[in-house]
């Protein structure tokens, strides 16, 4: 693929001046060139841009799902989609989508993660079952296609789960799911559709794509320039501000480090630690603390007392669970016999009886102290 690349770019320069870049780059794109000339790798001997330009997960795998299958779910399932989102129950760590999903036109691939964790349950029973199973093999594609550990079994899974996909798309078309501005459109040409049928030779090559992903430097431009550019004075040298802050911050951490290994009496020499130990904390300073002061490695805190940060929610005393919890019910004052009308249950009455007949011996008093009854929907 380099060698062709290189045969057409010169192909193109033999007819086209490369420095009149204007005529040149509307020659190179009738050839699909992006029109550079003189491509960086030209004299890497062996290299191939086909093998080391990695296909990365997060714009081909996570941008593609909502860019195209999530508005695939949306034109199907229409204002019910929304609907299943909001009823679905909070879980911690995990966005609720509490408006829905039809309005929302940027996300961070945090949220599509969370979106692709239920959009098959979410679609299904409202949805025609063969759309469905569409998009369920192209969900398992994508999981697949992110294992950290592949081999030739799991290689061949992510490749029959793309042809299954393949095999069943003609249920998108057939429901007209696939729309532009212009109208309903009856292809497939989508670029990164395209490049999904080269995941399988790109993992032989590579190993695991989920190694390039992106999302590790998207997320540091979040907390080391995004984050970081709210605490300047946003004058002209931001970049000198966000460079001197992030400094400052690398020197205090060095300096706690090295209280802390003086205090102990421990040597300031580094100490070399075999990766396949054990899998390495997210701070490597803290990581490395922990083999070098295994004893003191629990009373290593952060100066703030911990905090419950889940408002509604109950925080363990070890920080180490929360708890979300609706503290308001969605219905007080009932009676027995209008809920077991409100929810169709003939035997309530009866039941309850038996239930307050467990903790208490005179039913008919327990019952005059408990006749009404709180409800939540979702707890």
């Amino acid at each position: 693929m380099g060698d062709e690349t290189l045969a057409q770019i010169k192909q193109v320069g033999s007819t086209v001046d490369p420095w009149d870049l204007d005529r040149f780059q509307k020659a190179a794109k009738v050839l699909f060139l992006l029109g550079v000339h003189f491509p960086f790798w030209r004299d890497w001997r062996f290299a191939d841009p086909s093998i080391f330009l990695v296909l990365e997960i997060l714009h081909f795998i996570h941008k593609f799902f909502f860019d195209h299958v999530l508005q695939w779910c949306k034109e199907v399932v229409g204002g019910d989609l929304d609907k299943r989102f909001q009823c679905h129950h909070k879980r911690i760590a995990s966005r609720h989508f509490s408006g829905g999903v039809s309005h929302i036109k940027q996300m961070t691939g945090r949220e599509h993660h969370d979106i692709q964790r239920t959009i098959v349950s979410m679609i299904a029973h409202v949805a025609p079952p063969n759309f469905v199973h569409a998009i369920r093999a192209l969900i398992d594609f994508m999981y697949q296609s992110q294992s950290p550990i592949q081999t030739d079994s799991s290689i061949a899974q992510m490749e029959s789960s793309l042809k299954e996909f393949h095999e069943h798309k003609a249920a998108i078309l057939d429901v007209g799911a696939r729309r532009t501005p212009k109208g309903a459109k009856d292809d497939f040409l989508i670029p990164k559709l395209e490049l999904l049928l080269s995941f399988a030779s790109a993992v032989q090559n590579n190993g695991g794509l989920i190694q390039y992903t992106a999302d590790v430097s998207e997320r540091l431009l979040i907390t080391h320039c995004k984050d970081t550019f709210r605490r300047t004075n946003k004058n002209k040298d931001f970049t000198t501000q966000v460079v001197r802050i992030l400094d400052r911050e690398e020197s205090i951490r060095s300096f706690n480090m090295y209280t802390l290994m003086h205090s102990n009496n421990i040597s300031l020499l580094n100490i070399i630690k075999t990766e396949a130990d054990d899998v390495s904390a997210n701070n490597p300073a803290l990581d490395w603390v922990s083999c070098v002061l295994p004893e003191e490695q629990q009373q290593i805190q952060g100066p703030r007392p911990c905090r419950n940060y889940f408002s509604g929610g109950l925080l363990s005393n070890n920080a180490e669970m929360a708890l979300h919890v609706t503290r308001r019910p969605d219905q007080t004052d009932l009676t027995i016999n209008a809920i077991a009308a409100m929810y169709h249950l003939v035997d309530f009455p009866e039941e309850y009886s038996r239930f307050l007949g467990l903790y208490g011996a005179d039913v008919e008093l327990t019952w005059r102290i408990f006749d009404r009854i709180t409800i939540w929907h979702k707890f």
